[in-house]
């Protein structure tokens, strides 16, 4: 099997190419768009429409699509023509080969346990699931439902919609998408892919989104309320909001009181404790208020690192650094809590490989120059103008166009100006 190609985007006059780690040419800046996946795959938009490339560079499939993405599983969902004004989905596999045609206008993903299902709506609003190898598991009519939604260990929930009229009202306006004298309720049905679907009474709430391990996050204006796949509460109190972060701890906040904690995805307590207040962790970091009152950076194991006035304002990634509030100046700051640089302003970005990005914005806020600049604070690439930086961070390096060069950067350092 030929070896992987490590290969990095680079934009050159808004155009789009790759070279290698070293910075030598590969792919012309011929290119509308590059997308490189996970799996060291490749989408490549010409004329507005894209193409799915192996690793090195050898076409997967002929078709011309509308959009590509990767789903983890060595797939991919694509959307290769349009019926009026939707795009039409399906599923190929890591050779290019169709797993589900292109006959849907929504295609989801869902995974149960050593498993992996396809929830498919076509235009006559018939959803079926399929599993891995293309067969129809279930189907049922979607007409009027508001959504379906995967709650785990097999079951979905399906929310149909009712519209019930009123006394009519002589001041309706034909141009309104939904007349005032029409009302709407919700029926649900939990459906469990071997059996018949089961009635079941959920408040009309807006469901929001769903974890892994069938846990259900349901949204009531700005109130929330965590459920199992019975719809069996795992808090008693309503709370103010449950953000999932990159390492799938949630950080919430109850109503009736002032705590607030961390829970994983099967809404388990973690760290044994709670704090005045929390957000999500951003790449295994979090900003925390302890009880004591203590403001700072903690880690996935719970152990405060440093103290932070302001909350976490860019994770700490590939970089290994962060960028932190105290005393209303920004900092960046190392994984062991220590404070390396003062920023001079609160326009920056990190990149990978130990490097930033600041803007620094004239009185008219038009004009504008970008800086990169590494940990010393030295500047190591600049741009004047309207525009920014055009910054393409790949798998293996970061590309940033200033509107005459490219620089590449890897773990190596700067690579390659050109």
């Amino acid at each position: 099997m030929s070896e992987t190609k490590k290969l990095i985007i680079v934009i050159n006059k808004n155009n789009y190419g790759l070279v290698d780690i070293d910075g030598n040419n590969v792919l012309d800046c011929n290119f509308e768009n590059i997308i490189q996946f996970e799996n060291d795959t490749y989408a490549i938009l010409k004329d507005q429409k894209y193409q799915l490339y192996d690793s090195q560079l050898n076409l997967l499939n002929k078709n011309k699509f509308i959009s590509i993405s990767y789903n983890r599983n060595n797939e991919y969902i694509v959307s290769l023509k349009r019926k009026g004004n939707k795009e039409l989905y399906g599923l190929i596999n890591s050779i290019g080969d169709w797993i589900i045609k292109p006959n849907y206008i929504r295609l989801k993903i869902f995974k149960p346990t050593d498993k992996v299902w396809y929830l498919c709506e076509d235009f006559k609003s018939i959803t079926k699931v399929y599993d891995h190898n293309g067969n129809i598991l279930k189907s049922w009519n979607t007409e009027n439902s508001f959504y379906i939604k995967y709650l785990g260990e097999g079951f979905f929930l399906k929310t149909d919609f009712h519209w019930s009229k009123e006394s009519y009202d002589n001041s309706y306006n034909e141009k309104c998408d939904i007349p005032p004298n029409l009302k709407c309720s919700y029926s649900n049905q939990i459906i469990d892919i071997e059996k018949n679907p089961i009635d079941v009474k959920v408040s009309d709430n807006y469901m929001d989104e769903k974890f892994e391990n069938g846990v259900i996050k349901i949204i009531d204006n700005v109130s929330l309320r965590f459920y199992d796949a019975t719809f069996t509460p795992f808090f008693n109190s309503d709370l103010y909001y449950g953000e999932k972060g990159s390492n799938g701890f949630i950080a919430i906040k109850i109503f009736e009181d002032s705590n607030s904690f961390f829970v994983n995805e099967k809404c388990e307590k973690q760290f044994n404790r709670s704090f005045l207040n929390c957000e999500e962790f951003k790449d295994g970091y979090a900003w925390v208020e302890e009880l004591d009152g203590r403001k700072g950076i903690i880690d996935v194991s719970g152990k405060f690192i440093c103290p932070s006035y302001g909350k976490l304002k860019e994770g700490f990634g590939e970089s290994n650094y962060a960028i932190v509030n105290k005393s209303n100046t920004n900092w960046i700051i190392n994984k062991k809590g220590e404070y390396i640089l003062k920023l001079s302003n609160s326009y920056i970005n990190l990149t990978k490989y130990n490097c930033y990005i600041e803007y620094h914005y004239n009185k008219n806020n038009d004009y504008v120059t970008s800086e990169l600049k590494n940990m010393k604070g030295e500047i190591l690439f600049s741009r004047y103008g309207f525009v920014t930086f055009s910054v393409t961070q790949s798998k293996y390096g970061v590309s940033i166009w200033n509107g005459e060069n490219s620089l590449i950067i890897n773990k190596n350092g700067i690579t390659k100006i050109y």
